[in-house]
């Protein structure tokens, strides 16, 4: 470019998310996991006579972002949301004393908590609702053609959301009559 030679990464880090090169626009979640078990297992050493609700009160405060930071705008794959949601039912399963084999889904009922995919669905249903209702007309339309594609549409059915009407609801109380149903 210019006389210049351009280098070749296999991966960028843009805003605090690394972007892997491919034909298909892809994320890597390896830093991000490492990242949320160093905070983790800083706080879980430190707070080992600490009842379990406030334990996980603080790695829903401090360690939770780590894993959902940039979720709400990206559409990543399933793959990626799986593993980011193993991490954390780790938290659960250290909290609770429970075996990696065990699953956690009747511990986060009783603790009236969601699983991460649910939060990270939640908080990109959240996103979305925000651009539907910007006057920016560069965001409207990108929101437009975002609504027209099959992730868009799969996430509204899931949801019993009408994906040709505007997304403006109130997110969170449509997610919970959802999920609690």
């Amino acid at each position: 470019m210019n006389g210049q030679d351009v280098c070749w990464f296999e991966k960028i880090k843009y805003l605090g998310v690394y972007i892997v090169s491919g034909k298909t626009f892809t994320v890597d979640v390896s830093t991000r996991i490492r990242k949320f078990y160093a905070s983790a297992n800083a706080i879980l050493h430190n707070t080992k006579y600490v009842n379990e609700l406030s334990r996980l009160s603080l790695c829903e405060s401090f360690v939770l972002p780590i894993l959902t930071y940039g979720c709400d705008g990206l559409d990543m794959s399933v793959g990626n949301v799986n593993r980011l949601n193993v991490c954390w039912n780790d938290i659960y399963r250290k909290i609770f004393g429970f075996h990696r084999w065990e699953s956690v889904k009747q511990v986060q009922l009783y603790c009236e908590r969601l699983d991460l995919v649910r939060i990270v669905q939640l908080r990109r249903l959240t996103f979305l609702n925000g651009l539907c209702g910007s006057s920016n007309e560069v965001i409207c339309q990108c929101y437009s053609w975002y609504r027209r594609g099959k992730n868009f549409v799969r996430l509204c059915n899931e949801y019993n959301i009408v994906g040709s009407s505007p997304l403006i609801f109130d997110v969170s109380a449509k997610f919970r009559a959802v999920c609690e149903g």
